[in-house]
């Protein structure tokens, strides 16, 4: 029998070429061999951006408290998740990573982020100017910060732009983001007064580049797209335990200050209060099957989703509103969302509804939609009627 043929190993290849251990092309959304064998061709989620369970403390210096930063490990969030490079060990620090090239075509997205990209990042003409400052001056000096927003201004051009260049740009996105990924590890663990401000930029710019990743995933109803917003929301709050050592350095006590400012109890009338009372009401009746401290995340869940609700229908154009919600509901609902809970699949249903309402949004734009049939279809049938709200709002028949 002859030998088999040896050939490079496809990290990212789709699921069926690793199933035949065959090399995949990585095109997308159909590679090569799928097209080829006129059959489905399915990735896994989060390629890029990927999540592990945080190490034990003992592999780990620095202080143990919520949020300590150390240069092995990256930050934990009271879910002890943390976002890593797919492909690369948790603890592998690469300083000797050798500089990417922009090239010409490096040249054309840094153009289209100052042109284009940067005004769907920001909410107003003074974080506008704020952040085209930062961007210009802060990149310069900071290697991960600069691949960091040509890998968001390529996701834009991937899903913006024709149909035939679109695997290009995904690759060409997924390069720079692996290197800024690269060159931003160690330095997380040393923040100081010159890498302050692009590590927070860098923090907050990550979790808009696993949106607009999302938006080049091939559309499917597994519970993908719930996993993948939720790797969202642990970069969310990864984002506050920067901001909040960062803060350190920086005078933004202020800022962090009025981050800390207690919601409002009531709440005007907005469209979904009358479904989200519903859904306090199933609380109740489904008392007897929850234990106090899940019942106390449903509710701090459907308070948070009141709020931000109430916000982006007054402001469909504030993005910061929908992640939020995921940075500050207890992270209790998230492991139970993870293990398809049918109480917190329904509030998760409702929240769909913000994003969808973000859809002039492009990182944005289909997430909600996305998000409500996957949870539609990983919910018993007879779960299915609390969420009528939501799939008539979003326009799911």
């Amino acid at each position: 029998m002859p030998l088999r043929r040896s050939h490079p190993k496809s990290h990212h290849g789709c699921d069926q070429c690793k199933r035949r251990r065959v090399k995949c092309d990585e095109q997308q959304p159909a590679c090569k061999n799928c097209v080829t064998r006129i059959q489905n061709c399915h990735y896994q989620s989060s390629a890029r951006i990927k999540w592990a369970s945080a190490p034990a403390s003992g592999h780990a210096s620095g202080s143990g408290s919520p949020g300590a930063i150390n240069r092995h490990a990256q930050l934990q969030t009271e879910n002890n998740f943390m976002p890593l490079n797919a492909m690369k060990s948790l603890y592998r620090v690469a300083l000797d990573v050798p500089r990417l090239s922009l090239g010409c075509e490096g040249v054309r997205l840094i153009d289209n982020w100052f042109k284009s990209t940067i005004y769907t990042v920001t909410i107003d003409e003074a974080s506008l100017r704020v952040v085209n400052i930062v961007t210009r001056d802060a990149a310069k000096a900071h290697d991960f910060l600069l691949h960091g927003m040509i890998a968001l201004s390529a996701f834009q051009f991937a899903v913006q732009g024709a149909m035939p260049l679109r695997a290009t740009h995904v690759r060409n996105a997924n390069q720079h983001l692996d290197y800024a990924l690269e060159k931003f590890r160690p330095v997380v663990g040393d923040i100081n007064a010159t890498n302050a401000t692009a590590i927070i930029t860098f923090s907050s710019l990550i979790t808009i580049i696993c949106f607009a990743s999302g938006r080049t995933q091939p559309r499917d109803v597994t519970f993908a797209p719930v996993d993948e917003l939720l790797q969202v929301f642990g970069l969310s709050k990864n984002w506050f335990i920067v901001l909040l050592e960062a803060g350190k350095h920086l005078n933004l006590a202020s800022f962090i200050d009025g981050m800390h400012r207690p919601d409002p109890v009531q709440f005007p009338l907005f469209p979904g209060k009358t479904a989200l009372d519903r859904l306090e009401e199933l609380i109740i009746a489904n008392g007897a099957s929850n234990v106090a401290s899940e019942k106390d995340s449903y509710k701090a869940a459907i308070h948070l989703l009141r709020l931000v609700l109430h916000k982006v229908h007054i402001d469909k154009s504030n993005p910061t509103v929908v992640m939020e919600w995921g940075r500050k509901v207890p992270g209790e609902y998230f492991h139970l969302i993870k293990n398809r809970c049918p109480l917190a699949l329904v509030i998760f249903a409702h929240y769909s509804v913000a994003l969808h309402y973000c859809n002039n949004i492009w990182w944005l734009k289909g997430w909600g939609r996305r998000v409500l049939l996957s949870v539609w279809h990983n919910l018993h049938p007879c779960w299915r009627s609390s969420i009528v709200w939501p799939m008539e709002t979003v326009g799911i028949e």
